[in-house]
């Protein structure tokens, strides 16, 4: 029985109407729960495969429902009723036919339909009691009850719920016929009797009390509880070995509490359908009336979106047979006719707004607590519907990708020891999509124990090849649904730019007049890339794998496609001086021994684009004139000088990092032509003066990271006007920076961790598109950060490296968009009195040199702050107070501030938990 409909002792008292429960009058944003206070511990969910009155009944069960009646009393009037409703909403049901009735005993065709219906509804009527069939019925349904899946229904037309206990009234009459028959069994008629004071036990439902005696209404309403305990018995399907949904079924459930609309978005096979299951069958019990609709995107196509429709409204509805001639129409329907209906809906692998619009645009559609729950892979389609609460659902973490696969490989939550290295080598390869882990687990138990079978399958995987193509197809959809720019920034992904930073890779495809920032953004919404907190270009192994496979499918002969990324091939290819004219790309990584090449092996590669080459290659001087349409070089890791003689003309990324024997003598750099380069690289070169030149006029990124020898900027980096981001981190030797510094008015980022300055130009407080300054471990630098510099409209982001003697400084407060602030403390702190912070401010993260020792340390009145982070050596910590800061979060690790005595935190109303405080901690208050 449902929690929220009570047993009620011999139905003698009315708990709660049907009415009631069919549509609960709760206040939007806790009214798709029960009323029994939240998710309901029965999961529950919608007759999804339910047609006509034949439709589909779970393995076991012929029939939906039985009904059991007395014939002459009601078969034409009020039986007659309710089984063609039932019938319209899709509830196969079984009504006998008085032919059935021969013999003393129970036929087996009647007894089949009676074992194999899930609900049993016994209609009392005035002379029920005076067949001698049906209290055999009734007799045989109290059997079978004591199957908790069986469900009973007792409803009274024209007596009571006390009479039939009781046995007053035409029953007495009836009871005292059969004692009479000599032909009956005493023994008989007493079970009968019992079984008839049993089935008073369950609730009931009186023709008077629920619907003033109509039948129509009443029928409705029977038919309405009927489905009810429908939804509570047949769950959509999820599967099995579910791993790793808590979490998100909490965020879903969470949303589900704040919007009428959420959205689940993701790549294929991450397990978005699994997990809108999951929520589904959790919370379908609290609605009226629900619907899934599954794998919208191939359904709506040919006109299916009309057939869609038409059964979203019959099952919403309750009626069959409905048929639309246009989108508009049904529509209509679904705006006039369900308003009134407290509906829960999931539309499964939606890939277009229109789909959205036609079948749940708007909640207001339907009644007050009704919920739509959407699964896509384009969170495009999602963001139109600016109401949608958008979940960004997340591949699982390798200890639950590792017990995924261990459960479709093993059957069981983890392998075997003779199999634990072998299966963790496979679950890395493979990565983290349920989807790959399920099926390539499955496929590898058909194998058995047969390790060397174990073995050549991991080989196969390692060269991206899936041990079946169920994964590839499914992820193929949201490939092919690009257009042709789309998949060539892609596939251009796929091979050489996973890891990078979009921000450096946009220019390239913007000078082979393409719009990179939308359709990287097309690309994100598919869920095919991501571009993490720091721009850096990420995707999945199994899309990775799969763009790769499309580019190889190309051509059989290497020279025949568009991309080579294996050594052996590029290099074969080079050598060959074959026809490459479909060649755009081409990646030579981690060559160990040495390999020669001459330019004459570039002659034929017109339209190569991106050329990185990353180890031990060298390249002789006769390079001029060649590679006329190169946008991105790579020279990277190598011990010898890339040719100086290379006119670049078209060169957008020159990236030189870890070329250990470049310096400022390389004559490459007087002979760099390209006035389109913007992105220069040198990290861990040996040059000692940054080199600037007037070809270099549209540069906007320029890193030297990690420049030993670099000692001096020279004046001339002023005229960088266009230059956005500077990175010259642990250049340890690098004492300034020249005033000209503050004429970059284009300057966002500035990264400086790591250098030996002592200080900073006051020019640096022109700066005034400075977004992020990072100053960390930067021992040396003394003195205030000029607070000038955040009175600009655009400081988000700041670190600071304080001294025993320093101060924060009080103008910090004059950073109006700061949200991140750094504290690199020195030795020797005893107390940190922090000025007024910004109101912006969101994270706060302190951390020292040598050993923090707080006494007291406190935060007061930030207004918008988030998080609070304490790092590493903060062990010392020995009080920490917060006071007025909406922190939704602490550090967590602070089990290991062994000398933290007191905490107190003040008019934090954000703040949710506490993370695990040290076990000798005093006080917390």
């Amino acid at each position: 029985m449902d929690p929220s409909l009570p047993k009620a002792a011999g139905c003698l008292k009315r708990k709660r109407s049907l009415s009631d429960a069919a549509d609960p009058d709760l206040e939007d944003g806790s009214s798709w729960k029960e009323n029994n206070g939240g998710n309901s511990s029965s999961a529950t969910t919608v007759l999804a495969a339910h047609g006509q009155g034949s439709g589909a009944v779970d393995p076991g069960h012929e029939f939906h429902v039985f009904l059991s009646f007395r014939g002459p009393d009601i078969r034409k009037t009020f039986a007659d009723v309710l089984y063609h409703k039932l019938i319209d909403v899709g509830v196969h049901t079984f009504l006998d036919s008085e032919k059935l009735h021969v013999g003393k005993q129970i036929g087996p065709e009647l007894m089949r339909a009676i074992k194999q219906s899930k609900i049993c509804i016994p209609i009392f009527t005035k002379y029920y009691a005076s067949s001698k069939w049906c209290l055999r019925e009734v007799t045989e349904m109290m059997k079978l009850k004591e199957n908790p899946e069986r469900e009973i229904i007792p409803i009274f037309i024209d007596v009571t719920p006390d009479e039939v206990q009781r046995q007053s009234g035409s029953y007495k009459e009836a009871f005292t016929q059969h004692e009479k028959n000599l032909e009956l069994d005493p023994a008989t008629v007493r079970e009968w009797r019992d079984a008839l004071k049993k089935v008073l036990s369950l609730k009931g439902l009186e023709l008077k009390i629920e619907a003033d005696g109509k039948y129509g209404k009443f029928a409705h309403l029977v038919a309405a509880e009927v489905l009810r305990k429908l939804r509570r018995a047949w769950k959509l399907n999820e599967g099995d070995n579910l791993v790793g949904l808590d979490h998100p079924v909490k965020v879903v459930m969470q949303l589900l509490d704040k919007g009428r609309m959420v959205g689940i978005w993701g790549a294929g096979g991450i397990g978005k359908t699994t997990l809108a299951k999951n929520v589904y069958n959790q919370i379908a019990n609290g609605f009226e009336c629900c619907c899934f609709l599954g794998d919208i995107r191939e359904n709506s196509k040919n006109g299916g979106l009309l057939k869609l429709q038409e059964k979203l409204v019959s099952q919403l509805l309750g009626q069959q047979n409905h048929h639309f001639t246009s989108t508009d129409e049904g529509i209509d329907v679904l705006k006039y006719r369900v308003r009134g209906k407290k509906a829960l809906i999931l539309l499964d692998d939606v890939d277009a707004i229109d789909q959205i619009e036609a079948l749940s645009a708007d909640p207001r559609w339907f009644g007050e607590g009704s919920r739509i729950l959407i699964t896509a892979r384009d969170q495009g389609v999602l963001k139109y519907f600016t109401w949608c609460k958008i979940y960004d659902h997340k591949p699982l973490d390798k200890h639950q990708a590792r017990e995924l696969f261990s459960k479709y490989a093993f059957r069981d939550d983890s392998p075997s020891t003779e199999f634990a290295d072998l299966s963790k080598e496979i679950v890395d390869i493979i990565g983290r999509l349920p989807l790959t882990l399920k099926t390539t687990g499955s496929t590898l138990f058909t194998f058995g124990g047969k390790k060397d079978i174990w073995e050549d399958a991991k080989n196969k995987l390692k060269k991206g090849e899936p041990l079946n193509d169920d994964v590839r197809k499914k992820l193929m959809i949201s490939y092919e649904y690009l257009d042709d720019k789309q998949k060539n920034i892609f596939l251009d992904i796929v091979c050489f730019f996973i890891g990078k930073d979009y921000r450096t890779v946009i220019p390239v495809w913007r000078h082979c007049s393409m719009s990179p920032k939308l359709e990287i953004e097309v690309l994100q919404y598919k869920s095919l890339i991501k571009i993490d907190d720091e721009n850096i270009i990420q995707m999945h192994d199994e899309l990775r794998d799969l763009g790769r496979h499309i580019v190889d499918q190309q051509g059989r002969k290497p020279e025949q496609r568009s991309r080579l990324w294996r050594n052996r091939e590029v290099i074969d290819m080079l050598r060959g001086h074959k026809e490459t004219k479909h060649i755009e790309g081409a990646l030579i990584s981690e060559v160990k021994t040495r390999e020669i090449l001459h330019g004459e092996c570039f002659k034929n590669l017109s339209k190569l684009k991106i050329l990185m080459v990353n180890g031990d290659v060298s390249l002789d001087q006769n390079c001029e004139h060649l590679l006329p349409n190169l946008r991105w070089l790579t020279w990277s890791n190598n011990k010898r000088y890339l040719p100086s003689n290379l006119h670049l003309q078209k060169l957008v990324v020159l990236d030189l990092s870890g070329c250990i024997s470049l310096d400022d003598h390389w004559g490459g750099w007087k002979t760099i032509k390209s006035g389109s380069l913007e992105s220069l690289i040198i990290d861990g070169t040996r040059v000692r003066e940054l080199p600037i030149s007037a070809q270099m006029k549209n540069l906007e990124f320029l890193s030297a990271n990690y420049c030993r020898e670099l000692v001096r900027i020279p004046e001339s980096i002023g005229s960088l006007v266009k230059l956005k981001r500077l990175s010259l981190e642990w250049c340890k030797r690098l004492k300034t920076l020249p005033k000209t510094i503050g004429r970059l008015s284009s300057l966002t980022e500035l990264q400086l961790c790591g250098c030996g300055f002592r200080w900073l130009p006051k020019s640096i407080e022109n700066l005034t598109n400075l977004e992020v300054m990072d100053a960390r471990h930067s021992y040396y630098l003394h003195g205030e950060v000029p607070v000038e510099i955040g009175s600009h409209a655009h400081s988000k982001f700041l670190t600071i490296f304080l001294t025993k003697d320093d101060m924060l400084p009080d103008g910090i407060s004059k950073f109006k968009k700061l949200e991140v602030l750094y504290l690199y403390l020195g030795e020797h702190w005893t107390q940190l009195d922090l000025p007024k912070l910004p109101s912006s401010l969101r994270r706060l993260i302190v951390t020292s040199v040598g050993g923090l020792f707080f006494d007291p340390w406190k935060i007061t009145d930030s207004e918008y702050m988030d998080q609070v982070e304490l790092e590493e050596n903060s062990y010392k910590l020995e009080f920490l107070r917060m006071e007025n800061v909406n922190i939704t979060a602490l550090t967590e690790g602070m089990s290991s501030f062994t000398r933290l005595k007191e905490v107190q935190i003040a008019g934090c109303k954000m703040l949710r938990c506490l993370p695990t405080l040290p076990s000798d901690l005093r006080s917390l208050t």
